[in-house]
Order: structure tokens, then sequence, then C-alpha cells
């Protein structure tokens, strides 16, 4: 799929349409075509009332591609980034003007870590409060 004014073209996650679509899929264009909805090029255009294909993440084998496929993973081997997985943050301070050391729960013991520059703190919708 071409880049246009939503989407780049030269990045990671590649963007495709269905190569095959489901059978039934050509038959629901067409009945909203009908019925007097647009058809549009990309759902993930401007949110304008219509129908079209879907877009899909999928690489040239035919495998997703997930943003952590395409962005995190390739990223992986810098020094300067840690990942640490089934971690839960349960305090950050504030030190003046920035939030600082965050006590993360991590393998079933809570540890301070130390930030040498900046952290991202990447939250989960399903985490609950303990």
């Amino acid at each position: 799929m071409a880049g246009n004014a939503w989407r780049g073209a030269d990045g990671p996650m590649h963007i495709r349409r269905p190569i095959n679509p489901h059978p039934t899929a050509p038959a629901f264009l067409e009945a909203a075509r009908q019925m007097g909805m647009p058809i549009l090029d990309d759902v993930n255009g401007p949110m304008v009332p219509g129908a079209g294909y879907i877009n899909m993440n999928i690489a040239v084998d035919g495998t997703r591609v997930s943003a952590a496929r395409a962005f995190l993973h390739p990223a992986l081997s810098r020094p300067n980034l840690t990942l640490l997985l089934n971690t839960q943050v349960v305090k950050v301070t504030r030190l003046l003007t920035r939030w600082d050391s965050p006590t993360i729960s991590w393998t079933f013991r809570q540890t301070p870590i130390a930030l040498s520059l900046r952290c991202t703190i990447q939250t989960d919708s399903r985490a609950r409060p303990a």
C-alpha cells in the first residue's frame, strides 16, 4: 500500500490489504455502495462514514507484524535500553521537577531502580491495582 497523507510507506511496518479477501467481502462492499455508502480507499484515513477493506500488518512472508516486532525488537541490542517483562511499577517518586526512581515489582520482590536519563513506563489497560 502506498503512503498517503495518513501514513508513510518506508517504515518497518508495512500495511497491506487482503490479497484473497473472504468471498463475502466484495458482496458486502457492493451492498454498502448500493445503499449509498462511500467505498473508502483507506478505512484508517479520515473518520468518515463508509465501507472498505481492512488494513493488515502483514509481512511479505505472510506473517503478522506487531509494533513490537517492527520497532522494539530491532532496538533491543541498544546498550541504553532495558526491557523488563512481567514487571509492575508500584511506586514512582517525584524529585523537584521530574519523576524519578520508580519502584518495580519483579519476580515477586519490590526493587527500586535507578534511571540514567529517562524512563518510559508502558501501561497495560488489562492491569488492575492489587
